[in-house]
């Protein structure tokens, strides 16, 4: 297994009932608020709408790969 560079970002692959609101309160940690989680939210819908394709944050497809930082 090879250890990812420092700083490289590590992708995320959108499994089956996530959502960015899911993967941004992963993210986050169970004490986040849902203002921060909101922010989260933009944060990586703008980081990856091109990736996610569908043209809306609500909707995720299984198995897109979404860069998280």
């Amino acid at each position: 297994v090879l250890a990812a560079p420092a700083g490289a970002a590590v992708p995320h692959v959108v499994q089956p009932g996530e959502s960015l609101w899911s993967i941004a309160s992963d993210l986050l940690g169970r004490d986040a608020s849902p203002a921060a989680i909101g922010r989260e939210v933009h944060h990586l819908w703008q980081l990856n709408k091109d990736r996610i394709g569908t043209g809306d944050p609500n909707l995720l497809m299984v198995g897109t790969r979404l860069v998280l930082r």
